[in-house]
């Protein structure tokens, strides 16, 4: 695998970004167009931080899986209400775009495109791929924040910051639960990958939301394991995470 520090300007968020990628090595694709894999971080990490502290690397390797890594900060992957940034256009827009044009060997095709992350950026996954069906094929998350007025609630002035009033939030693009009542009524969802520990402060919003999705009758599978919210647990998350996405490919 080939490592990438990118540098560029957002037009979004009008200031100079940077994102990590690993691709496959030119020899491995043999001048194929390669999966790729969203990857987003967690509250209060950055874009190195799957790097630093889980093998994601060596998970991709064996599939020859691309893995493109922006950072967020702590925006929920949201356009944050008060003075934070465009990040939703960020990430949902510019990321895929600028990343296919300085890779060109990265595909567009829904069927190898995915998006994958933890807490904060498990949230922000499911919110992308419940955006954009048509362009995820899987999506996972790992501990995931999916009950983001509750979240909102309880952290009650970053929740200000990102979204304004948590009031708000039911019933709205930002709600994960509206989002699946909504895509899922006019187009096939992404196949979904939920996880948790069971020692998790978020598990029991994470079973909630895996009994809701049963309820709306979306594809999906929901894993749970002794564990609590830290790396050693993702670190196992992204390996099951990956082999779930890539799961069928020849």
């Amino acid at each position: 695998m080939a490592w990438f520090e990118v540098n560029l300007y957002s037009k979004a968020l009008q200031k100079d970004t940077v994102f990590e990628v690993l691709m496959p090595d030119i020899k491995e694709i043999e001048g194929k167009k390669c999966p790729c894999l969203l990857l987003l971080h967690g509250k209060g990490d950055n874009q190195t931080k799957w790097l630093r502290r889980t093998s994601v690397e060596r998970y991709a390797k064996k599939h020859k899986l691309a893995v493109i890594m922006p950072d967020a900060r702590k925006s929920f992957y949201t356009n944050m209400m008060y003075g934070g940034g465009e990040y939703w256009q960020y990430i949902s827009e510019e990321i895929p775009e600028k990343t296919r044009k300085i890779f060109p060997s990265l595909s567009d095709k829904r069927e190898d495109n995915y998006v994958a992350v933890l807490s904060m950026g498990g949230y922000g996954a499911l919110k992308i791929a419940l955006h954009y069906p048509e362009r995820y094929h899987r999506a996972a998350s790992f501990s995931g924040g999916v009950n983001i007025t509750k979240r909102a609630k309880i952290n009650v002035n970053h929740g200000k910051a990102v979204f304004g009033d948590a009031n708000y939030i039911p019933g709205s693009e930002n709600d994960l639960y509206h989002l699946v009542s909504f895509a899922g009524q006019s187009r096939k969802l992404p196949e979904l990958y939920l996880c948790c520990g069971t020692e998790d402060f978020l598990y029991e919003d994470n079973w909630d939301f895996h009994c809701f999705l049963k309820e709306k009758g979306v594809d999906h599978i929901y894993e749970e394991w002794k564990g609590v919210h830290d790396w050693d647990f993702w670190d196992e998350a992204i390996k099951r995470g990956i082999e779930f996405m890539m799961g069928g490919r020849n």
